[in-house]
């Protein structure tokens, strides 16, 4: 509440998005700012990471392309032939989009 009470009422990204709030907080206000920089972070990686797909699978001229995104899943069609090298190139890709300093876990259903 005192970082909204004082100047600081934008939330930057890492990827340099901001998200200004209005001058008299109430406490909705508060717990959005607290919760917007973890989801915008989630939001940059995956938004790198997709791009990243694209350009690999254009690359290595693969079957293989994003169908859409909902929240924090990805969804991919392969072919089943390239099934186990797509995953590990998706896994290598999700887990280095930002260089985070924390450990993502990624997961294929």
């Amino acid at each position: 509440m005192e970082k909204l009470r004082s100047q600081q009422r934008v939330v930057l990204s890492l990827m340099g998005r901001d998200r200004r709030f209005p001058r008299r907080p109430s406490a909705e206000m508060v717990r959005q700012f607290r919760v917007t920089w973890p989801q915008q972070i989630e939001a940059d990686i995956i938004k790198t990471s997709m791009a990243q797909f694209e350009g690999e699978f254009r690359g290595r001229n693969r079957k293989a392309r994003i169908v859409m995104m909902i929240h924090d899943a990805v969804w991919v069609e392969v072919p089943y032939e390239i099934e186990n090298e797509v995953r590990h190139l998706i896994r290598r890709m999700m887990t280095a989009a930002l260089k985070p300093a924390i450990l993502m876990a990624v997961d294929f259903d």
